[in-house]
């Protein structure tokens, strides 16, 4: 049986990193969110005893002792979530200009492109 704390460890630092990663790249983090259930998955079917009813339940049990530890890592991915959007309120302007650059030279683009046909 695999040690509570560390369960909530590994899952707390799955949830830290899909939520950095939505902030680099949304598609990303999406396909991280969507491979994970079926690495599990694969775990689960490949070592049949890594997982049993009984140490399932044992666990379930565990987790109200386990509180202080879950109030810990959920305010460390909270803490995490704020500082992120903290430097993308202050990066974000600049990313809106270098869209607005890319838009126009890509319009240009077009235009040159279009004009060159006629």
């Amino acid at each position: 049986m695999h040690d509570i704390s560390n369960i909530l460890l590994i899952s707390m630092a799955l949830v830290g990193s899909i939520r950095v990663t939505a902030y680099y790249n949304e598609d990303l983090s999406r396909d991280l969110a969507k491979m994970l259930p079926f690495v599990l998955l694969g775990v689960f079917i490949l070592d049949i005893s890594f997982f049993s009813y009984a140490g399932a339940i044992e666990t379930l049990k565990l987790m109200p002792s386990m509180w202080k530890q879950m109030i810990y890592y959920l305010g460390f991915i909270i803490m995490i979530e704020f500082v992120l959007r903290v430097i993308t309120g202050i990066l974000s302007p600049f990313r809106h200009k270098k869209e607005e650059k890319e838009k126009i030279i890509s319009s240009m683009l077009s235009l040159v492109a279009s004009s060159a046909l006629f």
